[in-house]
């Protein structure tokens, strides 16, 4: 996943207070070439807004999840749809 994303070399990242405008954007994004796209858990209702871009995006479109900070959302996400998640870093190895 992450050579798909090197070769893509943009993710859009969405982080907006009105989910209603979501689809809009993401809509213009891919018409201006973007094939990846982060949709992080601040946006509300997240989780199913994944669900609803990740049966509705083109196909090679690279759906992930972003702000994510805990092992039961990452679930949620990629159970939503997701294929890539971020997450925080505890710094340990």
């Amino acid at each position: 996943m992450t050579a798909q994303i090197e070769t893509l070399g943009v993710v859009a990242v969405i982080r907006m207070k009105d989910p209603g405008r979501l689809r809009a954007v993401v809509d213009a994004m891919a018409e201006g070439g973007v094939r990846a796209l982060e949709v992080t858990m601040t946006v509300p209702g997240a989780v199913d807004l994944i669900r609803t871009l990740a049966s509705s995006l083109p196909d090679g479109f690279l759906l992930g999840a972003g702000t994510v900070t805990d092992v039961a959302t990452a679930r949620a996400v990629i159970d939503a749809g997701a294929c890539f998640v971020v997450g925080r870093c505890s710094g340990r190895t």
